[in-house]
């Protein structure tokens, strides 16, 4: 593993998955690159081009913004937590809902990109939602 002090001049997601040796710099770059100039998220590229497994990638992305990450095999998701956001809901806002806890939901999101559209969750529930990474797939 690369100390955490190590200088890499890549971005957020891109530099952990290089820290915890997950991937090369190389590659890393090149995948950031490659994202940018194809206009899509760098979470998106990389499962896509299989560069790194999705369990890798919601662990990286945990470590890099301090959010847990749940395992969906190992979860069951009660029905009425599924319907607070209809499948076209899911799919736009790039999330799923896993479980409540008073007025908090906990969301899982596979790629930090969105983040962003917690806002529109606790719009659309009523509900403070509580991001955590699962994966990709």
């Amino acid at each position: 593993m690369i100390p955490l002090t190590s200088s890499i001049p890549l971005p957020g997601l891109a530099r952990q998955l290089v820290v915890q040796d997950l991937l090369d710099k190389e590659s890393a770059t090149q995948a950031v690159q490659k994202a940018r100039a194809e206009k899509v998220s760098l979470v998106d590229w990389m499962i896509r081009s299989r560069l790194v497994s999705t369990k890798d990638v919601a662990y990286a992305a945990s470590l890099e913004y301090g959010l847990s990450m749940v395992d969906l095999d190992q979860i069951s998701i009660p029905p009425l937590i599924a319907a607070l956001l209809s499948p076209e809901q899911m799919r736009k806002l790039n999330l799923i809902p896993l479980y409540q806890r008073g007025k908090n939901l906990m969301v899982g999101l596979a790629d930090p990109t969105y983040l962003t559209n917690l806002d529109d969750v606790k719009f659309a529930t009523g509900l403070i939602p509580e991001p955590v990474f699962v994966e990709f797939d």
